[in-house]
């Protein structure tokens, strides 16, 4: 899932930029999520509370008597992965931003014709970071794979089930172990089942409690290598 959020205290620029993201992101077959937040006060309380969930931002610059230049300070700082594209309608503010990390700046009066090209920027950079995509039901679900806490099989379908959303998908688990292979916390622990060692909260010989109490059986056919992954993962002086 695409999740978006706009921060302008425009509501008819938001308006606009919502319409531009529906048709950009329908077409994609994308999924996705647009919320909006209307101050920078809002934004800093969902910082604060720790649901702050965006792959994307659209982050208006002027606001009253303030900038927003702060804001996406703390959002690199905290949250690195969020893209930033900037709007405005002043474009002397494109000198201020050099000090931040931002994918694209756009003038207000350009929206139309820069935003589709800003979203196209933020895809093929998310697809060339940490976000997987994951086919479901004709659409592409994208997928941080950090939020993983694991991922089961059954039969021909596989349920990967994250901090924030569960997902269900026809693949198999080898091909998502393929997909992951690139991310050292993942291990294969059963026939059925993949774990993010990010997000144990126990185990032993014989089996896994997940942070969210899920327990799952490592069976005798990966005890040996399960064994040595927590060993390396964990301490390499760890027994288990």
């Amino acid at each position: 899932m695409f999740r978006i959020c706009i921060i302008d205290d425009d509501k008819i620029h938001t308006e606009k930029a919502k319409e531009i993201l529906n048709s950009i992101l329908i077409n994609k077959q994308q999924e996705f999520v647009i919320e909006e937040y209307n101050t920078i006060n809002d934004v800093k309380q969902i910082i604060d509370s720790n649901q702050f969930n965006y792959h994307c931002i659209l982050l208006d610059i002027q606001f009253n008597n303030e900038t927003s230049l702060s804001l996406a300070d703390t959002i690199n700082n905290k949250y690195p992965s969020c893209y930033i594209i900037y709007i405005t309608n002043y474009l002397e503010y494109s000198r201020h931003i050099s000090r931040t990390n931002y994918s694209y700046f756009i003038y207000k009066k350009d929206l139309q014709k820069e935003l589709p090209l800003a979203i196209q920027k933020v895809i093929n950079q998310m697809n060339h970071s940490s976000v997987i995509q994951i086919p479901v039901n004709g659409k592409t679900v994208l997928i941080d794979p950090h939020k993983i806490i694991y991922i089961e099989s059954n039969l021909h379908k596989i349920r990967i089930i994250c901090t924030d959303t569960v997902i269900e998908s026809y693949k198999k688990l080898d091909d998502i172990l393929t997909i992951l292979q690139t991310y050292p916390s993942f291990i294969r622990c059963h026939t059925s089942y993949v774990i993010n060692a990010q997000f144990i909260k126990e185990y032993s010989t014989t089996s896994i409690t997940m942070i969210n109490s899920v327990n799952i059986s490592i069976t005798r056919k990966y005890k040996d290598v399960v064994k040595n992954f927590l060993n390396q993962y964990f301490n390499p002086f760890l027994k288990v």
